[in-house]
């Protein structure tokens, strides 16, 4: 369905860290969301944008947020991940994440 990309400002001045979101819709009632990247405070809200943005496109049954490809996740992930889930049920669909490395996992 396509993808978003969000600049995210990291700690060191001459580096950038970049999120990018990429969604495949599998039917009418299923769509994968891949996540790519760093998940922190400057990049959060950007998900939750396209998230929601997706929930509100079609009456989806089931969003799968793919973590395979994030590198960082901090609190600010965690929390923007409960507060889509909370969309998504209020909207009739079952958010699930999958695939989160070791380090993310963590975090969760």
């Amino acid at each position: 369905m396509g993808t978003h990309r969000f600049p995210a400002e990291s700690e060191l001045p001459s580096t950038t860290a970049v999120l990018t979101v990429t969604t495949v819709d599998d039917g009418p009632e299923r769509v994968r969301v891949g996540l790519t990247g760093e998940i922190d405070m400057s990049a959060a809200d950007g998900v939750g944008n396209a998230v929601v943005e997706l929930l509100h496109r079609q009456p989806y049954r089931r969003l799968e947020v793919d973590l395979a490809e994030v590198r960082f996740m901090d609190s600010s992930g965690v929390n923007i991940l409960v507060r889509c889930s909370a969309r998504a049920e209020q909207l009739g669909c079952r958010l699930i994440v999958t695939n989160p490395r070791p380090i993310v996992h963590r975090v969760l």
